[in-house]
């Protein structure tokens, strides 16, 4: 290391030399009182490269331990990330959905109903149903709808009411949120459990498995469903979905013995039942609540979706 050392600083002398000889031969002012001949410069050059010439090996050398200790940089340029576009992109309204477990999607638009009579008006809307689903034979169609917040206020004040509960729900996320299906089912609801904040693209909501009915039934296959109940961040939009969900630890419902005691505690039975159902894995219902929940963290409702792509 010494030697090369030396070598370096003897190069740079050099260097040093020539430079000084350029100048006293050009600038005025710095002019020796006998400048030095042509023939004088010319011999100094010539010794000049004579020693560089003895020392080209040893600094072809220290070239070498500098490239190997320095290699040239290398630049590897950063992959571009290309949007994937979304399975469904149908009137601003695009969400994936995995074709392992779920089948076809069908989008349709429905026709409201506008009855002053009646207390279950609706605005038109947006429905998907979802073919070769994992349970046949269900009450309910597995399904997304979607609403207008201002067209739903604008025909049934009570739904209107239940947006705002909805609304603050999502906003404060209490640790057991109270919730419904805002837009009603001519029934009541029985229980609420498994509660879960969910997040989709551009928006929240409440997901939870329940069951709906206008008699004392049995709790599970084919009533029992999974819902998510959600807005869009600028509250303009409502969404709900409905997917039938069943679970292994309760009994087929066509077994259960709807006898006077079964009447009697029925109360008492929805509440043991809601209870199990809470200490259940997400994981362990048919379909699972997470694959359901994957689907709805998909959604994104803007107008130019389908370009943007959904995760």
């Amino acid at each position: 290391m010494n030697t090369n050392h030396q070598t370096i600083q003897r190069l740079v002398l050099v260097i040093l030399v020539l430079l000084l000889v350029s100048l006293a031969c050009s600038v005025p002012g710095l002019e020796t009182s006998e400048p030095e001949s042509e023939d004088a410069i010319h011999t100094k050059v010539a010794q000049t490269l004579a020693v560089l010439e003895g020392e080209e090996e040893e600094v072809q050398e220290i070239t070498q331990q500098v490239e190997t200790v320095l290699p040239s940089p290398t630049f590897t340029p950063e992959p571009t990330e290309i949007p994937t576009p979304p399975d469904i992109a149908y009137q601003g309204i695009c969400f994936s959905f995995d074709e392992s477990w779920i089948g076809a999607v069908s989008m349709e638009q429905v026709e409201g109903m506008l009855d002053p009579e009646s207390p279950w008006n609706s605005p038109d809307h947006i429905r998907f149903l979802f073919g070769d689903y994992p349970l046949s034979d269900t009450f309910h169609e597995p399904q997304i709808r979607v609403f207008s917040v201002e067209a739903f206020r604008s025909v049934n004040d009570s739904v209107g009411d239940r947006l705002d509960d909805l609304r603050a729900t999502i906003d404060s996320q209490p640790a057991d949120p109270e919730v419904y299906v805002a837009h009603f089912f001519n029934a009541m609801q029985y229980f609420a459990a498994q509660e879960a904040y969910v997040d989709f693209q551009n928006g929240s909501g409440v997901r939870y498995i329940s069951q709906y009915g206008q008699a004392a039934v049995p709790i599970g296959y084919p009533e029992m469903f999974y819902t998510f109940q959600g807005l869009t961040d600028d509250n303009a939009y409502y969404i709900s979905v409905v997917m039938p969900v069943s679970h292994p630890s309760l009994p087929d419902t066509g077994t259960v013995t709807m006898d006077q005691a079964f009447f009697d505690t029925w109360e008492t039975y929805i509440d043991t039942t809601a209870a199990q159902l809470d200490g259940q894995p997400p994981e362990s219902f048919v379909p699972s609540l997470l694959e359901l929940d994957a689907l709805v963290e998909t959604l994104h409702l803007d107008a130019n979706c389908a370009l943007g792509g959904s995760p």
